[in-house]
């Protein structure tokens, strides 16, 4: 791991000139608001990330350019050399980067070469400070995990499986609003049509049938007609002798005639009529009462197929959700115990966040994650140094100590606490023997 052994800077934001050699494990950059200790931690961001780090007015007002010039030496199992960085920014807007090997040669592709050694970092306090949300992508950053793909996979599934949920609640209301299944009437509808064609059959037997009564009924006439006539033809007998004889056969046969239709009109049987009818009567009804069932039938089936679709898209979802275990189980995170999923990280299955655990556990993991965002660097910067205790600010020191790391805090205030190693007022290095000493802070 590489380490900044010098830094100056010159006409940078707040800063005029700044010179600085760090020592031991943690520099205190103290001074009062709007005097330039923000500018001296923006301005090693700056050295290592450019433009990135977005700062906005670099250069000091009133002068034309800003120069940051910092020495980084390689830790001998390093697979790059020490380096001179200078980042030139003119009032202009433009910047420029240069970065030597201790021979004074110049590298090519500097900016590319800087941030595929460096990385981007992480202020452990910050990280705290952080929504939920951005302290999971900063620790997927970290880990290299990757799950762009998966989460657009589980947001399509998710949303696919919303409009299939309330589909399902809207078929079950469907389907529930049915009055009734009624399973005595027919599959398909009765056709009135075919009815009213029995109907009419029907009524033309019973009409022949009618017919027949009629005639049975003319027959009869005709008999007591012959009866009368035969009367007066007794009486007319020697008139018309040579007419009985014509006349009792005719007598006959229609008596005989009489007999047949009497026997066929006797056995007659008149077709029920009602039965038709009702069944006219009821077939809207009973038509009405097909379309229900035939409804209510794919309804239900549509009901069983969303309900398999929403049970199909859930399996998917907890297949994205296996897969995402699957690649943190062999994410080897900075510090055991640390993990994270959807909402927040975690550690030791417990959310991070002061509610859960100490501000002590906060802060171990915070500054592992930190050593972690920039495997290449000695070198951590704190700007909201101010929320730390004693106790924090001690817990800093040791673990920078054991991580073999130096660490820039950044803290308010006007160099009476004697907690600043070095202070900022106006743009420069106020005298160092007006403030705190390195022996002062050796034992934080």
């Amino acid at each position: 791991m590489a380490k900044l052994i010098k830094l100056n800077v010159e006409n940078f934001k707040r800063i005029q000139a700044v010179e600085i050699e760090p020592t031991g494990n943690v520099t205190i950059v103290g001074g009062l608001n709007e005097q330039g200790k923000s500018s001296l931690l923006d301005s090693i961001s700056v050295l290592l990330q450019g433009k990135t780090t977005k700062i906005p007015e670099p250069v000091r007002k009133g002068t034309k350019k800003a120069t940051i010039t910092g020495e980084i030496q390689k830790d001998s199992w390093d697979a790059f050399d020490d380096m001179i960085i200078t980042r030139t920014i003119t009032a202009a807007g433009n910047w420029y980067v240069k970065v030597q090997d201790k021979n004074g040669r110049a590298y090519k592709s500097p900016e590319g070469m800087l941030k595929e050694i460096f990385g981007e970092p992480i202020d452990p306090v910050e990280f705290v400070r952080m929504t939920s949300a951005e302290r999971v992508e900063t620790l997927k950053r970290i880990t290299g995990l990757d799950f762009s793909d998966l989460d657009a996979k589980r947001k399509e599934y998710y949303d696919e499986r919303v409009l299939t949920g309330r589909e399902v609640k809207q078929i079950e209301g469907s389907v529930k609003g049915f009055e009734a299944y009624y399973p005595d009437v027919p599959e398909e509808k009765v056709s009135v049509t075919a009815l009213l064609e029995d109907l009419a059959m029907i009524q033309e037997g019973n009409r022949e049938n009618d017919k027949k009564r009629e005639g049975l009924e003319t027959v009869a006439g005709e008999i007591e007609s012959a009866e009368q006539h035969l009367f007066e033809m007794r009486e007319e007998l020697q008139r018309i002798q040579t007419k009985i004889v014509e006349t009792q056969l005719f007598y006959d046969d229609l008596n005989t005639n009489h007999l047949s239709i009497q026997k066929e009109v006797e056995g007659l049987v008149d077709a029920d009529e009602q039965e038709i009818k009702d069944q006219i009567a009821k077939v809207e009804e009973t038509n009405t009462k097909i379309d229900s069932n035939v409804k209510f039938d794919k309804e239900t089936e549509k009901l069983e197929q969303k309900k398999y679709a929403y049970q199909m898209l859930t399996s998917k979802l907890q297949k994205i959700e296996d897969d995402k275990k699957e690649q943190l189980s062999k994410i080897d995170f900075p510090v055991d115990g640390l993990s994270f999923n959807e909402s927040d990280v975690l550690y030791n299955d417990l959310p991070f966040n002061e509610k859960q655990l100490s501000s002590e556990e906060l802060l171990r993991v915070s500054f592992a994650i930190a050593i972690a965002a920039r495997p290449n660097l000695k070198n951590i910067l704190i700007r909201e140094g101010s929320l730390l205790d004693e106790n924090n600010l001690k817990l800093i020191g040791k673990m920078a100590e054991d991580a073999g790391i130096h660490v820039f805090v950044e803290v308010v205030s006007d160099g009476t606490d004697g907690k600043a190693t070095i202070l900022i007022e106006n743009g420069v290095i106020k005298d160092a023997v007006e403030i705190g000493t390195e022996n002062e802070f050796s034992d934080i």
